[in-house]
């Protein structure tokens, strides 16, 4: 717990013992688990104090302490501060911005690290992979809901090629082409929705939907036949088709 491993510290400093790098990385990694800028900026004023600050391990901790409490330029800052930067440092910086949602700076990073001549740990490939592709479906999402959805195709069709589009990028436009009755675009989406996620009867449910609000009544059936054909489980909360604002 954060509070104890604070404590211990402090008691720690009135004993005779002196704390020593490991001790001081323990502390910031107890703040970091509290995520409190407060209490960050006062383990890290002890590094600086013990003069470990740009110490490798301890410099690699202050920057994930600081990524923590979403204080990414602190972060940047610690990271620049250690002059002899490890995978280890890179890892964390990498990681740092791409779960404070800057995934276009994470790779950057990632790329800017290879150029060092370090290899990168696979983890943080994926992670920065992950973090792009949230952030365009999120994207997706926000001009799905404000009805501009060709916008949100099209952002679908920026996302880097070596990605693929996840489908909760797609299920976003395929529940926005429900809302605002484009049959069309829907049907594109949903075959993406029903590649990725084939066991999943939310796409089904809204394809039915759609399918049964512009008088497509055997397609709506036939999207319903296919979950139960598949032995697909329903999710609760989903309802098959809307007749004047009515689950039916």
């Amino acid at each position: 717990m954060p509070d104890e491993a604070i404590a211990v510290y402090r008691e720690m400093c009135l004993s005779e013992e002196n704390p020593n790098h490991v001790t001081l990385i323990n502390l910031l990694e107890a703040c970091a688990l509290s995520a409190e800028l407060r209490r960050s900026k006062w383990a890290h004023g002890i590094a600086i104090r013990m003069g470990l600050a740009s110490n490798v391990a301890v410099g690699t901790a202050i920057l994930d302490m600081y990524s923590k409490c979403g204080a990414i330029e602190a972060s940047r800052k610690a990271f620049d501060q250690i002059p002899q930067k490890s995978s280890v440092s890179w890892g964390a910086i990498i990681s740092a911005h791409g779960l404070n949602g800057l995934p276009h700076d994470a790779l950057a990073l990632l790329s800017k690290m290879k150029v060092h001549g370090l290899k990168p740990n696979p983890d943080n490939s994926t992670l920065c992979v992950i973090c792009m592709l949230e952030h365009y479906s999120c994207l997706v999402d926000l001009l799905a809901r404000a009805g501009k959805l060709d916008s949100a195709f099209d952002m679908i069709m920026r996302i880097p090629s070596g990605m693929k589009p996840s489908a909760s990028a797609w299920g976003a436009l395929l529940s926005a082409c429900r809302n605002y009755e484009n049959t069309e675009l829907g049907a594109g989406a949903l075959d993406h929705v029903l590649e990725l996620e084939p066991s999943v009867s939310a796409g089904y449910l809204l394809a039915s939907n759609i399918y049964a609000a512009g008088g497509s009544w055997v397609d709506a059936s036939r999207m319903r036949w296919m979950v139960k054909e598949r032995g697909i489980k329903m999710v609760a909360g989903y309802s098959l088709v809307h007749i004047d604002n009515k689950a039916t």
